[in-house]
């Protein structure tokens, strides 16, 4: 009778033991599944941030080469300006000396 309730004592520790180990090793498992998402997250929030980041660069990129490109376009239209009035004071010019022979 003793034998067999010290080993019916026996068979509960052991099997509260491993259920203490299982309960453990679920708590250390959800732990790591948790800091895995944590991760995750933080790395997709990086790229996004990285992503962001390259955006807003080629934006700047796009928007400088846009003034540059509207200011090369005035500097041409002031030169093809001033060419033409140039064409046209010597056209004046020539049209003076013509009547001034005549």
């Amino acid at each position: 009778e003793e034998r067999r309730r010290r080993r019916e004592a026996a068979e509960r520790e052991e099997a509260e033991r491993r259920q203490r180990e299982a309960e453990a090793q679920r708590q250390r498992q959800m732990q790591q599944e948790q800091e895995q998402r944590q991760k995750a997250e933080a790395e997709r929030r990086r790229r996004e941030a990285e992503e962001a980041e390259e955006e807003i660069k080629r934006r700047r990129r796009a928007l400088a080469d846009a003034e540059d490109r509207k200011r090369r376009e005035a500097a041409e239209a002031e030169a093809q300006r001033r060419q033409a009035e140039a064409e046209a004071q010597d056209a004046e010019q020539r049209r003076q000396e013509a009547a001034a022979e005549a």
